[in-house]
């Protein structure tokens, strides 16, 4: 809609001084809630009937919802993803989760999360 009126749409670009961000000191508060928060989707939930961390219980649930389409895709996404990062590496964790959720191209399992 906005072409057709003639809108022009405005972007602010920032560039990130990423040798100074690895000279700085790590902020050892939000590391450790991202580990915490990491360990959250890849320790087993012992309260659940079959013992499966978050991960598992998404992959159970997005098999189940067209087991014919989405299980070849899910394998071979698996597959190129290679091992789930470990919770004591929160960002890379974060990014293969990210990844699985919401594939390119679209596998329409989740809300898109880009």
């Amino acid at each position: 809609k906005w072409q057709q009126q003639g809108w022009i749409p405005d972007a602010k670009v920032q560039y990130l001084d990423f040798q100074r961000l690895e000279a700085a000191e790590p902020d050892t508060f939000n590391v450790a809630l991202a580990m915490q928060q990491a360990q959250e989707f890849t320790d087993t939930n012992n309260s659940m009937k079959e013992s499966k961390n978050l991960v598992e219980m998404w992959l159970d649930l997005a098999r189940g919802v067209n087991e014919r389409q989405h299980e070849k895709q899910l394998d071979m996404l698996l597959e190129e993803l290679g091992e789930m990062p470990s919770w004591e590496e929160p960002s890379e964790c974060a990014y293969w989760v990210a990844a699985l959720i919401n594939p390119t191209p679209s596998m329409d399992l989740a809300v898109d999360i880009r």
